[in-house]
């Protein structure tokens, strides 16, 4: 399949070349078929294939050859990462910047480049930024890409980004949308919802061969290394953590010896020369340059661009032999080798409402598309794909999870179907202040009409759409009783006065009363609580209300009295929480984040900040909390704020929370020891990252009226910085 279907699509002859120039010769069925589908006729598509296929190679022909055509036009290229985003940016600018397209970061938040760029990278996150911020610029986008699209079923984030889809769809109507993603096991309902073409194909680069092995002390991996590199062939591993990748190293350049030759080690060094010159020297960048002039290379979390270039070159020279990465950035590996190898299949996660981590083996999308990555056209016939386990017990049920066997007994990919994650996570209070921050005057049930467009009500049961309606709703107590009351009990609920009621006690989650039969004249007790408990003693509550799910003439009076606010706040909040036991939103109302009025949801100063610093209502108390206790000192009270954002937030960071905690308390002169795996370089390279974190304090500090702080934070962040040299 030659290029010639971009020249009759239009494509510019000046990308058609540079697309020559990189080794692009012929497209691949994905591109022909995503073309045939209309790419370039503006239509909505869902890309859906295994990694490493070229989608998003056509991605960017799509917006490059937009904005050749149309200069005025403005396309958004969306991705998870940070380091995705930079890295995208500089390979853009480096092959197709001398065209004469305008090619920038949203990070840089220079609104004249902003305003006169073509193609405008961002991560998710930032995205979500510029929409609060509203940009001037931020008005007609002709082209968006979502990449990496199969997070929104994976990863921590997912339900942010299928928020954040819904909002983009919303806003730009008359907007061509490309949605990049792996391999998933339903594709047809994904693409029906968001109202795009399905082109799809499960061709990966090579056939691949796949097998489950039982490890034996590492002996198998070595020895599969060994068969490999003997037939001229590359080795990519994937292991669970960063920490084992560099141990994992270790152990494979003792074994293996003089992987390289010497007009290689010329090239290699010259590679190394390069990264000294250009920024300071890291951990990971001192581990690199010792590995790589033995044949082995990693690809990790926090390296720069220029690192993972410099790997990927040396690999596709085929100098490196063996490559060793993790999972998680599994979509950012550019590199072919013969044989991939999972050395591990699991990965650590955080329990919910633990600190502890457990494992949990990795989700079968992810690992299959990883294997789409296995086999170069140029050199292989055929691509391995194995998984490693520990015995022959686990091998049965790593093949039954992973796999399918056609006929002949060989194993076959079993892809998983992509579900929403969109309440998991502890995201929605977040995502709730997010949209009443975005649309300023929004009520409850345009807030429900926006989560009935998600993917997760489409997915959802009868059941889960009701608790999602629950999570939402806000009652009255008079809409309340019009639907669980007869007419004739509120009439005579309506008789009662404050002066029927006595005994009332009430606590913060509990209501109790003794309401005077405005009838019969008898005494009846009866109990309201927080969580959605009622009960009276009177008959008709225990023999009929109860089982038939109403309300007596009680419970209603103390209700309307509680509602006119006769008794007090407290009590009157006890009864909208006892109607409304699951609704966030008036759980964001009790902890002034939005304010309510009737229907109408307004956003306050607090919640506002939730949305602007992107910190989740839970965490933010606690960081006002920390910020305004006058018994902690100054150090103590920032440190103690940017390590329970390091823990809590779903953050992204170069090292792990663990390190990065670690390393803040060292710069902070609370641990005495130096961190193990941190040079300077990775010392301001973690502050680069945080500096949001600090921009987030400064906010709340205003927030909290404590001003003398400002000037204390700009002081611990120096001193921070100070420690470094």
């Amino acid at each position: 399949m030659t290029l010639k279907s971009l020249e009759v699509a239009g494509v510019d002859q000046r990308i058609i070349r540079r697309l020559l120039d990189t080794g692009v010769e012929n497209l691949t069925p994905i591109q022909e078929l995503t073309i045939r589908k209309g790419v370039f006729r503006r239509k909505n598509i869902f890309i859906c294939a295994p990694a490493s296929s070229g989608k998003t190679l056509l991605s960017h022909i799509v917006v490059l050859a937009m904005a050749l055509r149309e200069p005025k036009s403005k396309a958004l290229i969306l991705l998870p990462l940070r380091s995705q985003a930079d890295e995208v940016h500089v390979y853009l600018n480096r092959i197709y910047g001398s065209l004469g397209v305008n090619i920038v970061r949203l990070a840089e938040k220079d609104p004249s480049r902003l305003a006169d760029a073509n193609i405008i990278i961002a991560t998710f996150k930032e995205t979500d930024e510029a929409l609060l911020v509203n940009y001037k610029w931020f008005t007609d986008i002709s082209v968006i890409i979502v990449d990496e699209f199969q997070l929104l079923g994976q990863h921590e984030k997912g339900g942010l980004l299928e928020n954040l889809i819904i909002v983009l769809n919303e806003r730009f109507k008359n907007a061509q949308f490309l949605y990049l993603s792996d391999i998933i096991g339903n594709a047809f309902e994904v693409s029906e919802w968001l109202n795009a073409e399905l082109a799809q194909t499960f061709t990966t680069m090579l056939p691949v061969r796949y097998s489950v092995l039982v490890k034996k002390n590492n002996n198998v991996l070595k020895n599969i290394i060994e068969e490999t590199i003997k037939s001229n062939g590359q080795v990519l591993v994937f292991t669970e953590s960063v920490n084992q990748v560099l141990k994992l190293c270790g152990e494979l350049e003792k074994y293996f010896k003089n992987l390289i030759s010497e007009s290689q080690l010329n090239t290699v060094q010259i590679k190394i020369n390069t990264l000294r010159e250009k920024g300071e020297n890291t951990y990971t960048r001192e581990h690199l340059s010792y590995y790589i002039k033995r044949g082995i290379g990693f690809h990790i979390p926090g390296l720069s661009p220029l690192e993972k270039l410099i790997v990927e070159e040396l690999f596709n020279a085929k100098i490196l032999k063996i490559i060793v990465s993790t999972p998680e950035i599994s979509s950012a590996v550019n590199m072919h080798p013969r044989v991939i190898i999972f050395e591990n299949i699991y990965y650590k996660t955080r329990a919910e409402n633990s600190e502890k981590k457990e494992s949990e083996i990795l989700n079968t999308n992810i690992v299959h598309n990883i294997f789409g990555k296995a086999g170069n056209y140029k050199y292989d016939r055929e691509a391995y794909g194995i998984i490693l386990v520990e015995n022959k017990l686990e091998k049965e049920r790593v093949e039954k999870y992973f796999f399918k066997k056609n006929i002949k007994g060989q194993l076959l990919p079993r892809y998983e179907y992509l579900k929403s994650i969109l309440l998991k996570n502890n995201q929605i209070e977040y995502m709730l202040l997010y949209l009443i921050t975005l649309y300023q005057d929004i009520n409850v049930k345009k807030l429900i009409e926006h989560f009935q467009k998600s993917l997760y009500y489409r997915q959802s049961t009868p059941e889960e759409k009701e608790r999602l309606k629950q999570l939402l709703q806000v009652k009255t107590v008079k809409k309340f009783l019009k639907e669980k009351a007869d007419y004739t009990i509120i009439l005579n609920a309506e008789k009662t006065s404050l002066n029927m009621l006595k005994n009332i006690k009430c606590e913060k989650n509990r209501l109790e009363a003794i309401v005077i039969s405005p009838t019969s004249m008898r005494e009846h007790k009866i109990q309201v609580n927080e969580n959605g408990y009622i009960s009276c003693d009177c008959e008709y509550w225990r023999f009929k209300a109860f089982k038939e799910r109403k309300i007596c003439k009680h419970l209603a009076a103390l209700m309307l009295i509680a509602e006119a606010g006769k008794i007090s706040e407290t009590a009157y909040n006890n009864v909208l929480k006892a109607l409304n036991p699951d609704s966030l939103l008036l759980k964001l109302a009790f902890n002034s984040y939005i304010s309510i009025n009737e229907n109408s949801l307004k956003i306050t100063d607090k919640g506002k900040l939730s949305a602007y610093t992107s910190i989740q209502p839970e965490l933010l108390n606690k960081l006002i909390q920390i910020i305004t206790d006058k018994k902690i000192d100054n150090s103590e009270r920032f440190l103690q704020c940017l390590t329970a954002i390091i823990e809590n937030s779903l953050v992204e960071l170069p090292y792990s929370s663990v390190k990065s905690r670690l390393a803040l308390e060292y710069l902070a002169n609370v641990a005495e020891e130096h961190p193990a795996g941190f040079e300077p370089g990775d010392f301001r390279k973690l502050l680069n990252y945080m500096d949001w974190m600090f921009n987030a304090l400064t906010m709340i500090i205003k927030y909290t009226g404590e001003k003398s702080l400002e000037d204390e934070l700009l002081k611990f962040r120096e001193k921070l910085v100070e420690r470094i040299v």
